[in-house]
């Protein structure tokens, strides 16, 4: 967003952490940013940090490693093992909301002075993590200025809950100081946005839906990945139990077995990080089944590669979580797919992305848990492929189709005039508050 603010005569300064040891960074995307964009990182305050020095000592060598080793040794060993799970434990009680909490609170003076010094006249957060909307409440109350809050995700609304009673309590009262607090909210689905208006209608004072989108800059050059002549169908992003290849396996591996489908004619690419637990039991399917060959885990890729993953496929794979909540998300891959122009294979609940892709005409959607259904749906696409027929669903995306209002650049005119919109009420009713 902050790439395409600048034409809309936008000055834009973003403040933001320094890295985390475990942080995903992937360069090509921070290259992207214009130089006229002014970034700021605070020193990060990571309470995770300091775990580390409670892991148990590495394991000798072990011709003589209980001779070597000392009484006091073998006690800290066994300290650190015993401490560092109640460690873990207490920090789910007390990094409230997240643990960028004291990250937030050590940078509010940072970002007073930035505020008032750069004279910046709207505060955007953007979370997760959800403890950026506190900071900008603090700065909100401290400078005067502006603030609209943005939630990629619900807050405690969300299908991942701690389920710590208290906690979601006092985790609601910060929300609804945010909502009460902000001069805007902004959210990124019409579901979402109907959650926050039920349940904090009578204090939000202005609510907006601006989709999450695709940016059509990052395709262009794109190489795709060599095709082998096989129907290939891709998948890039994040899986883990409650979003699972699992029953996509079974379904292509029954097809496989009552002959529909030729082993030897089709692979599967999985790109990106998989969950412990999820890469072993995908693993475990991959030989039960006997898929050996025709399913490829290629790991987390840099940006643009996986991009050209996508373009070298047939069918693109949208594999969403399997919980009847999860209706309200829409799968930020979905937008990512939209340019590829491939057909895609949505496995998603009813709901949001559902109507996007039977809307906009983007491929066939199925129950994440409809083996039958998804048989079907990828026998057909196979099918297309090897009569030399259209795939349904396919022709790039374009502003004649309507999806114009995925597009980054449209969303940062939307953020821009919303933005136009607060000042000029600010300004009729008296200016900003010293």
């Amino acid at each position: 967003m902050a790439r395409y603010l600048g034409e809309y005569d936008c000055d834009v300064w973003v403040l933001t952490r320094e890295p985390r040891p475990n942080d995903i960074i992937d360069t090509s995307l921070l290259n992207e940013v214009p130089p006229s964009v002014k970034v700021i990182r605070s020193r990060d305050v990571d309470p995770y940090r300091w775990l580390h020095r409670l892991r148990p000592p590495a394991a000798a060598a072990p011709q003589d490693a209980a001779a070597r080793a000392s009484l006091g040794r073998r006690l800290a060993g066994s300290m650190t093992h015993r401490l560092r799970p109640p460690a873990l434990k207490l920090l789910q009680y007390t990094a409230i909301p997240d643990d960028f909490y004291w990250w937030a609170r050590a940078t509010a003076p940072l970002g007073e002075r930035l505020i008032r010094e750069a004279g910046i006249d709207v505060i955007f957060t953007t979370s997760y993590p959800y403890s950026v909307h506190l900071l900008g409440y603090r700065l909100k109350r401290r400078t005067g200025a502006l603030w609209i809050a943005d939630f990629r995700d619900p807050w405690t609304q969300n299908i991942h809950r701690s389920g710590i009673a208290w906690r979601e309590r006092l985790e609601e009262r910060l929300e609804r100081r945010v909502m009460a607090g902000a001069d805007a909210i902004t959210t990124v689905t019409p579901s979402f946005a109907a959650g926050f208006r039920a349940k904090y209608g009578d204090v939000i004072k202005r609510l907006e839906v601006i989709y999450n989108g695709f940016d059509p800059a990052d395709y262009a050059g794109i190489t795709p990945f060599p095709h082998d002549g096989r129907f290939t169908a891709a998948y890039t992003g994040l899986l883990y139990p409650k979003r699972s290849p699992r029953v996509l396996l079974e379904a292509v591996g029954e097809l496989i077995a009552e002959g529909k489908v030729r082993r030897g004619e089709i692979v599967l690419r999985f790109a990106g990080r998989f969950a412990t637990d999820t890469l072993l039991e995908t693993r475990a399917c991959v030989e039960r089944l006997g898929l050996g060959g025709a399913v490829e885990i290629m790991g987390e890729l840099a940006h643009r590669e996986a991009l050209g993953v996508l373009k070298g496929a047939d069918a693109l794979l949208l594999v969403g979580d399997t919980a009847p909540e999860a209706g309200a998300y829409i799968p930020g891959k979905l937008f990512e797919y939209m340019p590829v122009g491939r057909p895609i294979l949505a496995l998603v609940v009813p709901g949001e992305a559902q109507r996007i892709v039977e809307k906009y005409a983007l491929g066939r959607v199925v129950h994440p848990l409809d083996k039958e259904g998804i048989k079907q749906a990828y026998w057909e696409m196979y099918r297309a492929w090897k009569d030399g027929r259209a795939l349904s669903g396919t022709g790039p995306a374009s502003p004649a189709t309507g999806v114009e209002i995925f597009d980054r650049r449209y969303q940062a005119g939307q953020l821009a005039r919303l933005m136009g919109e607060l000042l000029d009420a600010q300004t009729t009713s008296g200016g900003r508050p010293a």
